[in-house]
């Protein structure tokens, strides 16, 4: 349990920044769009395990009515990321694709710095 507690402070406190950080310059350094849009997407899935996680350990130790608001709050949320980042992908272009990724990274890491506000 503690090892698991100090997993996630590290990650809370650090993830915000790696993934603005990160995002642009590692994937940008890839040669094809189809490698820069994967390593986004690996990006993604590392940010949606954490937050994942964060708003698990919320609603888990939360009344029912709150865990559910935690858990509807998360899937309207997702439902927002997708949305926005669609707007991206429409775009004209292969770097339409790049471009939606970059919007995954980008809303993830605000998102992880909401709920890492939420829990101070």
């Amino acid at each position: 349990m503690h090892r698991r507690l100090a997993f996630l402070i590290c990650a809370f406190a650090f993830a915000p920044t790696i993934a603005h950080a990160d995002a642009n310059h590692d994937c940008n350094q890839k040669e094809t769009t189809a490698d820069i849009t994967e390593c986004l997407a690996e990006k993604t899935a590392t940010l949606d395990g954490i937050i994942d996680a964060l708003v698990d350990e919320e609603a888990s130790g939360a009344e029912p009515n709150v865990a559910g608001a935690v858990n509807a709050a998360q899937t309207a949320w997702l439902a927002y990321r997708e949305a926005a980042c669609l707007v991206y992908r429409l775009g004209e272009g292969t770097i339409a694709a790049i471009e939606a990724g970059e919007c995954r990274v980008r809303l993830s890491g605000q998102r992880l710095g909401e709920l890492r506000h939420a829990h101070q």
